[in-house]
Parts: structure tokens; C-alpha cells; sequence
């Protein structure tokens, strides 16, 4: 939902005082709203762990960094809300989408394993994770 923007259903702010303070606090509230789009991302609990793996080089930080946005995840709700500008945002969540549900070239393939081949997988600490991730760039498991 987009949660940032001023509709033609939206609420009014009301300014009152002097013509020139009201022509100031009018530029400072369009520059806030401008910067502080909001759209949000429902999440399955499986991408959770996903977004959030390798910390500061966690998918979601490489995107936010990406797009100049800010990416937060609410673990209670599994959204990941996209906020700053309304280009920016716009295409940092086409992109989370993409990451997620596959499209514009991108794929999600899910591979069934016993949960031994998983640990095998992972690696200890997700050390064969690292090692497959940095080796086939642009891959995440």
C-alpha cells in the first residue's frame, strides 16, 4: 500500500500563520512527504532468513544501498517497508520483488534436500554458503 503519498482521497495538513512562514513550512512538508515515500512488501516467513543473512551484505543492506532507500523488515508481520523517494522506492521494491518471486530474467528455483545435504550445503557457520555465493555471483542460497 502506498502509505507516503498525498491522494485525491488523502487527508489535508493545515498550515497557519504568516504568508512568508506559511510559505516555508509549505516547502518543508512537500520536501518531507517527498522523501518519505512509503511502499511495503509482504514476505513469506522462508524469505525472512534469506533477506537477512551475511548482515551488513544481506540482500536487503545490498539493496537499500543500491537504491538510496531505506529497507526494514518487521519480523511480526513479514513486510519489508521501502522508504525515501518515490522513484527510488518504486524500483528498490520491483527489484525486492524480482529477488524474491523470480521475473525480468531473474529466477527462484527451489531444490528439495534431506536435512543432512542441507547442513553439507550450508557449511558450518554458512561458510559453503559464502564459498557458492561468492563463487556464482549473483546467486543466493
Amino acid at each position: 500500500p502506498n502509505m507516503g503519498g498525498l491522494d485525491d482521497n488523502a487527508s489535508q495538513i493545515v498550515l497557519r500563520g504568516t504568508t512568508e512562514n506559511l510559505t516555508k513550512a509549505d516547502a518543508i512538508v512537500r520536501e518531507f512527504i517527498k522523501k518519505n515515500y512509503i511502499e511495503e512488501v509482504q514476505i513469506s516467513a522462508e524469505d525472512e532468513p534469506t533477506l537477512l543473512t551475511g548482515r551488513s551484505e544481506s540482500p536487503i543492506n545490498k539493496l537499500a544501498a543500491e537504491y538510496g532507500v531505506e529497507l526494514s523488515l518487521n519480523r511480526s508481520k513479514l513486510v519489508v517497508q521501502a522508504k525515501g523517494e518515490k522513484e527510488k522506492v518504486q524500483s528498490a521494491v520491483k527489484r525486492l520483488n524480482q529477488f524474491l518471486h523470480g521475473g525480468d530474467g531473474h529466477t527462484v528455483s527451489r531444490i528439495a534436500v534431506t536435512q543432512q545435504a542441507l547442513g553439507v550445503v550450508i557449511g558450518r557457520s554458512g561458510s559453503k554458503r559464502a564459498e557458492l555465493e561468492k563463487k556464482h555471483e549473483g546467486v543466493n542460497l
